[in-house]
């Protein structure tokens, strides 16, 4: 794991911590994911060559304040690349006592593909996310930052987009 690849594991995980004691001192406590299955699309930027994402993602709730969250990126890296990113990541809703508040941190395996002239490689790593999900009366819109560690792709992603309940 490179430099940089650490010091952002140790933020996602300061974050996590402080997300996480501010919510234990909160006396009121609500489920903040939604009660139904959530599909979307994303778009997004991502760093180290990366650039430009489209992708889409499903949130399943399992517990009062956990979903699991796959999802598919495409990237488009240009000059005769192709490169693909899959995550099996899950989420934990912070329980904050205000109105409309989304805020979620998670984590889980990203496997990031890339090809080029017909050679492909991949590689598996650690990926952490965090972010905020407006809940709309039909739509909810969101925004999120994603942190790939540990493989050969190490990069952070920043997009955004509108998960539909099922």
């Amino acid at each position: 794991m490179n430099h940089w690849s650490k010091h952002v594991l140790l933020v996602a995980l300061a974050g996590f911590v402080l997300t996480a004691t501010a919510a234990a001192q909160r006396k009121t406590v609500a489920p903040q994911q939604s009660d139904r299955p959530l599909l979307g699309p994303q778009l997004g930027v991502g760093t180290d060559h990366f650039k430009l994402f489209i992708g889409g993602q499903f949130a399943y709730p399992v517990a009062k304040q956990f979903d699991v969250y796959p999802s598919l990126q495409i990237y488009f890296p240009g000059s005769g690349v192709s490169a693909w990113g899959l995550y099996a990541t899950g989420r934990w809703w912070a329980p904050l006592s205000m109105p409309n508040a989304g805020l979620y941190v998670g984590g889980g395996l990203n496997y990031t593909h890339t090809s080029a002239a017909g050679f492909g490689h991949g590689s598996a790593a650690l990926a952490l996310l965090g972010g905020w999900d407006f809940k709309a009366v039909k739509v909810r819109p969101f925004a999120e930052l994603r942190a790939v560690v540990g493989g050969d792709y190490d990069r952070i992603d920043i997009g955004g987009g509108i998960n539909f309940k099922l």
